[in-house]
């Protein structure tokens, strides 16, 4: 027993500094107040340069965001999505340029050999025109479009041009999109799309084939991002992510933190309430049970006031005084647990 919980405190290291569970380096849930105010000049998320800008017909009015925390969400994803999500109504007449955008804090040079990675979810709402219908996601630099994806206002997934389409979209369906961006100093650059519905496995790491590529070339640096509604087109987008690699884009919630059962403002007495009122009738990390014991018990009491004392609580806060410690080894279990069951959420993803 001695030899196993040294080599489960290793194993728990390597997990953690795995790239399995990325960060990307720019990220917006749309974790906002949830009174349907327009996106327009909101600057949450990180990464970022500055605020979402709406332009276009009706400034203000194209972006705007859901009422309560209803996030876009799909059974296999491989994270939780967090907060709200963005909805997107075209005005339906005038020019077709309804778009908000927003700066990145770090860009990407085309200029130079590099690969980056995009994500984000979608839904596209039902349309009766075959014109001025398109749901985008664009790269930017500056004011100026490099790449575009997205649904085409005739109703298929796309990348770089229409002609270069995917697959029929359904109507009030969610996807989620992830980019690949192959740079070359020379200029010819690649980028490559997978789509992913709620029937397919979203790999853990990498796939061997995307579903479609598309070649461009472009010394541009891209420093910016942008969402584009057509006139005649409304529709959802949710969880936009830029990274260096692809785990940066398609694993656990960036906002994710061990300990906050309620997924509400961080680990606070509320958690720890959630904890005291599942003694030893829980079974559930929902509930409390933050070793993954099956069980609410005096230990999981234990793991919860080290993490919060060390997010800077105090066990005044929780009317404590003092609780037996875990191991150290033990609470590296605990977080690589954590990081692996509790954003998954049992999830199923292909690889693991």
């Amino acid at each position: 027993m001695n030899r196993v919980v040294p080599l489960i405190g290793a194993l728990c290291i390597s997990l953690l500094s795995s790239d399995v569970y990325g960060l990307p380096t720019a990220y917006d849930g749309f974790i906002y107040p949830n009174d349907g105010s327009p996106l327009n000049e909101q600057d949450g998320g990180y990464g970022w340069a500055g605020p979402w800008t709406e332009a276009g017909d009706g400034p203000g009015d194209d972006f705007t965001l859901t009422q309560s925390e209803t996030s876009l969400d799909l059974p296999n994803l491989p994270f939780e999505p967090a907060g709200d999500s963005l909805i997107a109504t075209g005005p339906g007449s005038g020019g077709n340029n309804n778009t908000i955008n927003r700066p990145l804090a770090g860009g990407y040079d085309l200029a130079v050999d590099q690969t980056f990675y995009a994500s984000f979810l979608m839904l596209k709402s039902g349309s009766d025109s075959s014109s001025s219908d398109n749901q985008e996601f664009n790269l930017m630099s500056g004011g100026s479009q490099v790449l575009r994806m997205g649904s085409t206002s005739g109703d298929s997934f796309w990348l770089g041009t229409s002609s270069n389409s995917i697959e029929p979209i359904t109507f009030d369906a969610t996807y989620f999109l992830v980019l690949k961006v192959d740079a070359l100093a020379d200029g010819s650059d690649t980028a490559s799309l997978t789509v992913y519905d709620s029937s397919e496995s979203i790999p853990a790491s990498e796939p061997g084939v995307f579903d479609t590529t598309y070649s461009f070339d472009s010394g541009a640096n891209i420093n910016g991002a942008r969402f584009w509604i057509g006139s005649n087109a409304s529709g959802m987008f949710d969880e936009v992510r830029l990274g260096p690699t692809w785990e940066d884009v398609t694993s656990v919630n960036p906002n994710f933190l061990i300990g906050d059962f309620d997924m509400i403002d961080g680990i606070t007495p509320a958690d720890y309430q959630i904890l005291s009122d599942n003694l030893f009738t829980g079974t559930t990390y929902e509930q409390g049970d933050i070793d993954f014991s099956g069980q609410v018990d005096l230990t999981d009491f234990a793991m919860f006031r080290r993490i919060y004392l060390e997010q800077g609580g105090s066990l005044s806060d929780l009317g404590l005084v003092s609780v037996p410690e875990p191991s150290t080894a033990a609470l590296m279990t605990v977080v690589a647990l954590g990081l692996l069951v509790v954003a998954r959420k049992g999830r199923q993803q292909a690889g693991l």
